[in-house]
């Protein structure tokens, strides 16, 4: 039952996972096509209040009337779109700000992506190793029944497991390589 909910915590992991790369993704596209679309309105604000000034300097130096009415609506207007490039100004800091945070947010998912496979190798590693002792532990269990089993039965035991105490024997000899000369080994 454990390994089901594994399972289930790995899918939905999985899933929340992929959803947030692809929020990450949509959302940095979009952060920049709108730093992009900023440079590009506060450039053409700043050649609009380059050309103001000079229009504004021109007028000063005519000193009409008329001339100084547009004069103050000129600079009413420079006004207003240096206040709307100061604007822009902090809004592109923002997005790049947040531009920030998603790499962040990127590299943090790499990360967790990387310690998720690990974990799985892991597990799959103590599987292996689990599958390995209990096979191991099931041996044992059937040595121990022909070892309790009353004489008659170890009779029959023994004469139809004769080939496994045989090799078994062989596996708990010493191996001839360590053995030294006074029949000693270590």
């Amino acid at each position: 039952m454990s390994e089901d909910m594994s399972a289930k915590y790995q899918q939905h992991y999985t899933q929340i996972l992929n959803g947030t790369l692809t929020d990450t993704i949509l959302k940095s596209i979009s952060l920049q096509a709108n730093i992009k679309l900023a440079n590009e309105i506060i450039a053409e604000q700043d050649e609009t209040i380059s050309g103001l000034k000079d229009e504004v300097e021109k007028l000063k130096d005519e000193k009409t009337l008329s001339e100084n009415d547009r004069i103050t609506t000129l600079e009413s207007n420079l006004k207003t779109l240096t206040e709307s490039n100061s604007r822009l100004s902090v809004e592109v800091n923002n997005v790049n700000r947040l531009k920030s945070e998603l790499e962040s947010l990127r590299s943090q998912a790499v990360n967790a992506e990387t310690f998720r496979n690990e974990l799985i190798k892991e597990r799959e590693s103590h599987q292996k190793t689990k599958d390995n002792y209990s096979s191991q532990i099931d041996e044992l269990k059937k040595q121990i029944e022909i070892l309790e089993a009353p004489p008659k039965k170890k009779k029959n035991v023994k004469s139809a497991t004769k080939v496994v105490g045989e090799t078994h024997q062989v596996e708990q000899q010493p191996n001839s390589d360590n053995t030294i000369r006074d029949g000693g080994s270590f």
